[in-house]
């Protein structure tokens, strides 16, 4: 009898001590494993900029004038755009081929771009480097009409910009409800991602256009597109443009170029590879100037002289991006506050995002950023996010794309040779106990915790009886 109350005072105390310290070796496993960080592969399309070296270039890539419905001359519009400090100016007047422009007699250079029209027999789209003008077709349907038009730019090895979708889709409703489920709706982001997945040349879309009122949602179908075409690796650039359409309305919203130097080949480039960001005196969902100081709202289409003292103020400016590791830094001047976005919602803030600390969140691989002031807002193009599964320390992102693997080889048989200490040892079955308990997660977790706590009430319950 004594002999059965020793054994199982024994029994209770060990398993105490498994209850208190845990298991050796599974407890530390399970943090480590738990707390050990993925790497990622970050896509930026600021990774050829050299912040030191480049010139930020401020672009008008939506101007019109005289030779369709703007109110002022061409060489008038140009010379508003050099005296407020842009150094590209657009024309992209409706259905008129402007094959380029030259000014002299101006101290600072200032430069064009050739062969660019707004295409407005559908949708109104953007064109440059495309030499040619669009005519009614007829019974062609709008979608059929915009492939047409996509398809002819690229043939001519020119480039594409949509502009101000909410004015086709809905998204530029007062009603911020009705105009996030406009930009929401399925059919509506599906026929961009087509456009967008079909042609090349078609690089972005208007983001903000002049003083953000047909564009009051377009940032929500934006990330609505990006959802889809990024985890296919299609990136879709944002731009902000004053759509000018007289002198009063230049200064409001427009584009930073990142060149190396200012030549209309460095433009493209950029305008290709997303080497710029987007800037705007007003941004209305974002509560940027959305309102007059005396609270009421902020007036439509450009600006005029209630909207003077905009251009008073200094608007966010991006100095430096730089990707390490799992982190994006942002550097720049004149702002409040750095909010991510990721899938249409602000994930975090401040000047560096750690990828992997809010990987949960990044749902659709990319992630983008916006620098906020009362003033104004700067918007970063998307950055591709996509886990790397077989990282190795010695690698530095970005990381190669492995080679598709060889039919023949596949069939073929490999032998291969295993050297005496390739061969586990007996230990290893232990090993393969603990990764199969970790391959279960919390739930193992959970009944190692539990089970000596049960074992010991039962033992007590055994003790009391065998007293009785």
């Amino acid at each position: 009898m004594k002999n059965q109350k020793r054994h199982t005072k024994l029994i209770i105390l060990i398993l105490t001590v498994i209850l208190i310290t845990g298991i050796p070796g599974i407890s530390a496993f399970s943090v480590s494993q738990e707390n050990e960080p993925a790497f990622y592969d970050i896509i930026s399309p600021y990774e050829n900029v050299d912040w030191n070296a480049f010139g930020q270039f401020k672009a008008a890539l939506h101007v019109h004038s005289t030779k369709s419905d703007g109110k002022n001359t061409q060489a008038e519009m140009i010379k508003e755009h050099y005296r407020k400090g842009f150094d590209i100016v657009s024309f992209n007047d409706h259905d008129f081929l402007t094959a380029g422009w030259e000014e002299t007699g101006l101290s600072r250079k200032i430069i064009g771009l050739p062969d660019t029209n707004e295409q407005s027999e559908t949708e109104h789209i953007n064109t440059y480097w495309a030499p040619f003008n669009n005519t009614s077709r007829g019974r062609m349907s709008n979608i059929e009409k915009m492939n047409e038009t996509f398809g002819i730019a690229e043939n001519l090895s020119g480039i594409s910009i949509i502009n101000h979708l909410g004015r086709y889709t809905g998204g530029d409703a007062a009603d911020f409800d009705a105009g996030a489920a406009a930009s929401s709706d399925p059919e509506t982001v599906e026929k961009y991602v087509n456009f967008f997945m079909t042609y090349p040349s078609l690089v972005g879309m208007e983001i903000i256009n002049r003083l953000d009122d047909y564009s009051r949602s377009d940032r929500i179908l934006w990330d609505n597109i990006l959802k889809q075409t990024m985890p296919q690796g299609r990136p879709v650039w944002g731009t902000s443009t004053d759509d000018s359409h007289s002198l009063q309305e230049v200064g409001y919203s427009y584009t930073i170029m990142l060149l190396p130097e200012l030549t209309v080949s460095a433009v493209r480039k950029a305008l290709e590879t997303g080497s710029f960001y987007a800037v705007s005196a007003v941004a209305r969902r974002e509560g940027v100037n959305a309102t007059y100081p005396n609270g009421r709202a902020m007036k439509d289409l450009g600006g005029d002289d209630s909207t003077k003292y905009l251009l008073n103020n200094s608007f966010p400016t991006i100095t430096n991006i730089t990707v390490d590791g799992n982190n994006i830094k942002i550097s720049g001047s004149d702002y409040d506050v750095i909010e991510w976005i990721a899938s249409g919602a602000v994930i975090s803030t401040g000047n560096t995002l750690d990828v992997g600390e809010f990987a949960g969140l990044i749902k659709h691989n990319y992630v983008r950023a916006q620098l906020k002031s009362n003033h104004g807002i700067a918007f970063t193009q998307p950055f591709g996010i996509f886990e790397t599964e077989d990282h190795k320390e010695e690698i530095t992102p970005p990381f190669d794309t492995p080679p598709e693997p060889d039919d023949e080889a596949i069939e073929e048989t490999t032998y291969v040779e295993i050297e005496e200490n390739d061969i586990p040892d007996e230990d290893s079955d232990f090993q393969m106990i603990i990764d199969l308990l970790h391959e279960k997660g919390p739930f193992i977790t959970i009944l190692i915790t539990v089970l000596p706590i049960v074992v010991i009430i039962l033992a007590i319950r055994i003790m009391k009886m065998k007293k009785k």
